[in-house]
């Protein structure tokens, strides 16, 4: 996939993956984000693409500062699945798969971030 191609996808994905983000939060919770979340990665696992990575990645980004602000106000432990190793543990697994060139994984995480609704 040429670098272009890779990176217009991508924007697409996070643009979804931050939707997704809001409207399930709004519709079930952190219980709906982790389960959507899982549900983003096991789809992308059966289809790489820079697009769902994206947006995936996006949605466990959101997911993470949101679970991470609110249990630190609220002084609970964060949820397990949310936590910043294993936000980041699966999004290196995604990205290795996915074989993207270092100058791609560069512009593709700097996306994702900047898809954070939370965090900023």
């Amino acid at each position: 996939m040429a670098q272009a191609d890779s990176l217009s996808e991508a924007r697409q994905g996070a643009k979804r993956g931050a939707a997704i983000f809001q409207k399930t939060y709004g519709e079930s919770g952190m219980l709906g984000l982790n389960a959507a979340s899982k549900d983003c990665w096991k789809a992308y696992r059966g289809k790489l693409s820079a697009r769902k990575f994206a947006e995936c990645a996006s949605l466990d980004l959101n997911s993470f500062h949101l679970d991470n602000a609110a249990s630190k106000q609220m002084g609970w432990e964060p949820d397990a699945y949310m936590t910043g190793k294993k936000t980041i543990e699966r999004y290196e697994r995604a990205e290795k798969a996915l074989k993207l060139s270092a100058k791609e994984q560069e512009a593709i995480g700097e996306i994702v971030v900047g898809s954070a609704t939370i965090g900023r």
